[in-house]
């Protein structure tokens, strides 16, 4: 086996505490990685509409860069699930029904986090201008469309709406294992 394989290996095989087992190393990294750039984008959202201490732009710019690093993050944690991730079981008795909703939540979550991105994306480049996306300044690349990108600023907010929805209940449902049912999830993740 290669050191790369070896190293991936090792990451995936390390256990926290959990009497179920536990996710890997990386899918815990990159689960909380994509907590912090949820956030950041949310603040910067607001922090963009209320004119707190930076410009708009270099709000929006922080904004983009993050929605470009979180479609990044969420593609290559979709390819880490499908090769080298590591989950633990489901609880013994959990039924069918509640197995299959835990599974539909996550192709959601996964949705929106991918879908989101690209319709802020599409949006910007939509209305015809270069902008800036980390360090880069990234040219004009589609020809200058207000309607549709308007229409496109509606769908990103209202999937913007639904991600926070999503990911409060995911978050929610992760607190009430913890603190009233005092199982493992949360310190499986």
């Amino acid at each position: 086996m290669s050191s790369i394989g070896m190293e991936i290996s090792t990451l995936a095989d390390a256990e926290a505490p959990s009497a179920r087992g536990s996710f890997d190393r990386v899918t815990v990294f990159v689960h909380w990685t994509t907590v912090v750039l949820l956030a950041t984008m949310f603040a910067t959202v607001f922090a963009h509409h209320s004119g707190v201490l930076l410009s708009a732009g270099t709000w929006l710019l922080v904004h983009r860069s993050c929605g470009a690093a979180l479609w990044v993050l969420t593609a290559l944690r979709l390819i880490w699930r499908r090769t080298f991730a590591r989950f633990p079981n489901f609880p013994e008795g959990m039924s069918a029904l509640r197995k299959a909703t835990v599974v539909a939540s996550e192709k959601l979550l996964y949705a929106l986090l991918l879908v989101q991105p690209l319709t802020g994306l599409v949006m910007t480049m939509l209305r015809g201008k270069p902008f800036a996306l980390f360090w880069w300044d990234v040219p004009a690349l589609l020809p200058k469309d207000l309607d549709w990108s308007l229409r496109l600023h509606d769908i990103h907010e209202a999937c913007a709406y639904m991600l926070l929805c999503v990911v409060a209940v995911h978050a929610l449902r992760g607190l009430v294992h913890h603190y009233l049912l005092n199982d493992d999830l949360l310190r499986a993740m």
